[in-house]
């Protein structure tokens, strides 16, 4: 069952954007009320006799379009740029785990010493920037 206390957050749930809505609602009807001037808007096609409210919906609704465009074209592209990024990311995984998939025998990884030939290097003790010519 029930408490009290969740009751009385349900219907502050309902009641919160309840009261916004009207708001938003008597808000445009103030703004109706307010500009019902009419206005001639001159087009490159031609003209059209609009209120005052009426334009100013209509350049905000229009402006408000581009902009959902705008970030719907960003969006798909961020996506396209994210799949793009984690194929190659999965392909350099995949890069990685095979070159740890080395031998681990020593024999096979190590060459022998006695088959190193280091002969013709010099010493640094002897010859080069380290002799000291005594």
């Amino acid at each position: 069952m029930a408490s009290r206390g969740s009751r009385s957050i349900a219907w502050i749930r309902r009641l919160v954007p309840t009261a916004v809505g009207a708001g938003l609602v008597y808000l445009g009807y103030l703004l109706a009320k307010a500009n019902a001037g009419e206005v001639t808007v001159d087009f490159l096609a031609g003209q059209a006799v609009l209120t005052t409210w009426q334009a100013l919906g209509l350049s905000f609704f229009s402006g408000a379009g581009l902009v959902a465009l705008y970030t719907l074209y960003q969006m798909a592209r961020g996506g396209l740029l994210r799949r793009r990024y984690r194929k190659q990311l999965a392909g350099l995984e995949t890069e990685v785990h095979q070159l740890r998939n080395l031998p681990l025998s020593p024999e096979e990884t190590r060459p022998e010493a006695d088959a190193l030939d280091f002969e013709d290097d010099l010493s640094p003790v002897t010859s080069g920037k380290g002799a000291t010519g005594s």
